[in-house]
């Protein structure tokens, strides 16, 4: 899976993700995260490694909305300026929505798999990203 734990920069997607916005403009950073977006909204089997890369750009643009107080996220945002338009908030909160929905979800089938209920625990840990993106 890629992941050593559950937080939002517990794996390799997210990190990815993060790292392809290091140093870019506006523009190529939109691009990146559309890019992102298309891989959980334009397929019909969400794979773990687009999951977390969502994930993960959702809890930056969380922490960019509500101006820092993550020193983890502030460490791992370094050299990321993008700014969190509304078209992108958008566009990441459809993409937690469609990770919440446990149908044709790789990283929801893989959570659930370690214990009993526990990709639904996961699902509510996205709960203030979404909210956060929605506002």
């Amino acid at each position: 899976m890629g992941a050593w734990g559950e937080g939002p920069f517990d794996n390799d997607g997210s990190h990815d993700a993060l790292a392809g916005l290091r140093n870019a403009d506006q523009t190529a950073a939109e691009a990146h995260i559309r890019e992102i977006c298309d891989g959980v909204l334009g397929e019909e089997y969400v794979e773990v490694y687009e999951a977390q890369a969502a994930i993960g750009i959702a809890a930056l643009l969380t922490h960019l909305i509500d101006q820092g107080g993550d020193p983890e996220i502030a460490r791992l945002a370094t050299e990321i300026a993008v700014i969190p338009t509304s078209e992108l908030r958008e566009s990441i909160a459809n993409c937690v929505r469609r990770i919440q929905n446990p149908a044709d979800n790789e990283w929801f089938d893989l959570w659930d798999e370690t214990s009993d209920g526990f990709g639904e625990t996961m699902v509510r840990s996205l709960d203030r990203y979404r909210d956060a993106l929605s506002r």
